[in-house]
């Protein structure tokens, strides 16, 4: 037998390499496969990573490839087909099973919510939303933690607008466009929640988003677990005994003085959101 014969694939993440029969079987793979029922789609840092897991424990819930597709912001171009074959093909022959994917950074990126209601109008989406403050100092620290990040908390903050302004309007004009700085140095700007459901909201009718209080996930997660089973239109459904897993918990002590600077920048956009949810989180 000869080399096996390669095709070469691009997808917005890097150049890989895959060999010939599984790329033509992921080709026929993903005309059959189904496309997701629900989607979790944030926000980043508040707990989509625990929710998912939960989710799949379910026996009406069958898992995805991978818990984060990123097929609505960074991988759109490889196509509908390559999205499919994510999923299941057992949800085929199970009239009762569903399947859905996690990818956080949707509920973020300006584009997801038109590119998902273009193709799945009737999707059911799921929002987990964590005091900002928490979820900004998380997300710094995470990204410290991957080395994508070299400079000071405080100096990090102050300078986000001029490292994501100018990518942030790119982003915005040329959907193929991507951006490092915006999707690793938004920490604050990912906190402003009100203004990225409104798009969601433009697209889909509100009883198709389940928006939920990562705080209340945390310490009371059987009862958010049974709201979203419910929304979701499943059986009940008991979780074992386990704590959330990668809630990005801020291990490291923050300056008090910049917690509270935090929490008068998002103050005005959590009122906001309040308003828009008519539920206070009490951020």
């Amino acid at each position: 037998m000869g080399s096996k014969i390669k095709v070469w694939a691009r997808n917005s993440l890097g150049d890989k390499f895959y060999d010939q029969g599984k790329y033509v079987y992921n080709i026929f793979a993903g005309l059959l496969k189904p496309l997701p029922d629900f989607i979790v789609i944030g926000a980043q840092k508040a707990g989509s990573t625990s929710l998912y897991h939960y989710l799949t424990l379910h026996p009406q819930i069958y898992s995805a490839s991978l818990k984060e597709i990123l097929f609505f912001d960074y991988n759109y171009s490889n196509g509908l087909g390559w999205y499919r074959t994510h999923f299941p093909l057992a949800c085929r022959f199970n009239q009762r099973a569903i399947t859905g994917e996690a990818s956080p950074d949707y509920l973020y990126h300006p584009h997801a919510a038109e590119r998902i209601a273009s193709i799945l109008p009737d999707i059911k989406l799921i929002v987990l939303l964590r005091n900002p403050v928490d979820r900004a100092i998380s997300h710094y620290w995470w990204e410290v933690k991957d080395d994508f990040e070299n400079l000071g908390i405080k100096e990090a903050f102050k300078n986000e607008e001029q490292r994501i302004g100018e990518e942030k309007e790119q982003v915005l004009r040329d959907k193929n466009y991507y951006s490092y700085a915006h999707e690793h140095f938004s920490y604050l700007d990912r906190g402003k929640y009100a203004d990225q459901l409104k798009v969601y909201f433009k697209y889909f009718e509100q009883n198709k988003i389940l928006v939920l209080n990562s705080e209340r996930f945390f310490k009371n997660t059987q009862e958010v677990y049974d709201r979203v089973v419910n929304f979701l239109g499943l059986n009940p459904y008991t979780l074992p005994s386990k704590k959330p897993q990668n809630v990005g918990q801020n291990k490291k002590e923050t300056d008090p003085e910049l917690r509270e600077e935090l929490k008068s920048f998002f103050n005005p956009y959590n009122q906001e959101l309040y308003q828009m949810l008519s539920t206070d989180f009490g951020w």
